[in-house]
């Protein structure tokens, strides 16, 4: 399971409450066996409601990876199937996840993420926003996973014009072809 940020989209009053919300969501997945991934974004550091909150950030990260969620910033792990041995080097022949950190708060670093990758090794990139893509070297990320657009990833090949948000909702707002939606806790957890 791949979490692309956002958990918290504005804590108010009490951080720790809005962060047990999160972990309360996401908890079952670990604990049914599911590997679960997430990177963080731009609401997870208070972006949103102005300055950039660390603390905030750093009480998700330490929540999620106590629930047994991984939580990735610029780094990247070898993936394996539940049957599988995982190989203690690393080499060419694991697939990896590469996690890259929210652009907004400029906590990402493509390249230094990427590079943890062998160079002929299968990837699988994750990013909050997409604008970390434009960093990556060509053909570094075969696929790349996203989140922050609201949706306006989903789309299916020669239609740009289309959004599976477009269709759903009528509140939502397309905005130079991507959809921004009204934020609300969860709105933009994306699950591949």
């Amino acid at each position: 399971m791949l979490i692309s940020g956002d958990f918290i989209d504005k804590p108010g009053e009490n951080q720790t409450q809005e962060i047990d919300k999160v972990i309360e969501l996401v908890s079952p997945l670990p604990k049914a066996g599911i590997p679960t991934y997430a990177v963080l974004g731009n609401h997870d550091y208070r972006l949103a409601m102005g300055g950039k909150n660390q603390q905030l950030a750093a009480q998700l990260h330490q929540g999620l990876e106590a629930a047994g969620v991984q939580v990735l910033k610029n780094e990247a792990v070898s993936l394996t199937l539940p049957d599988q041995q995982r190989s203690p080097a690393k080499t060419e022949e694991n697939l990896y996840l590469v996690g890259i950190g929210p652009h907004l708060p400029n906590e990402d670093k493509p390249i230094v993420a990427i590079s943890q990758v062998p160079e002929k090794a299968p990837r699988l990139v994750m990013m909050h926003n997409p604008d970390s893509f434009a960093a990556l070297l060509p053909q570094t990320a075969p696929l790349a996973v996203a989140g922050h657009t609201h949706g306006g990833q989903i789309r299916l090949l020669f239609t740009p014009e289309w959004s599976w948000l477009a269709l759903t909702s009528k509140d939502e707002v397309t905005v130079d072809g991507w959809i921004s939606g009204k934020s609300a806790l969860c709105k933009s957890w994306y699950w591949f």
